[in-house]
């Protein structure tokens, strides 16, 4: 899977699946304000039906991996948002 932010504030991504469909993980919130959790949306078929996909997962991961100390705050495990 390729994993480009479409925003500097890493709201908004997108992700090429091994499939060769592009799909949008968006930021959708948080549950709470304090809250370390991050709410995630996908526009893929499981995305769209409500389901946890394994496109939030890899951009999570992305995310993990791309955070310094300055863009920690985006890092955080995903939920599905509802």
């Amino acid at each position: 899977m390729t994993i480009e932010p479409r925003n500097k504030d890493w709201t908004e991504f997108e992700i090429a699946s091994d499939s060769g469909n592009t799909y949008t993980v968006r930021f959708a919130g948080r549950p709470s304000p304090d809250s370390d959790a991050r709410l995630w949306d996908c526009d893929c078929p499981a995305g769209r039906h409500g389901r946890h996909c394994r496109h939030i997962d890899a951009v999570a991961d992305w995310v993990d991996t791309h955070a310094d100390g300055a863009s920690a705050d985006s890092a955080g495990r995903p939920e599905r948002s509802k």
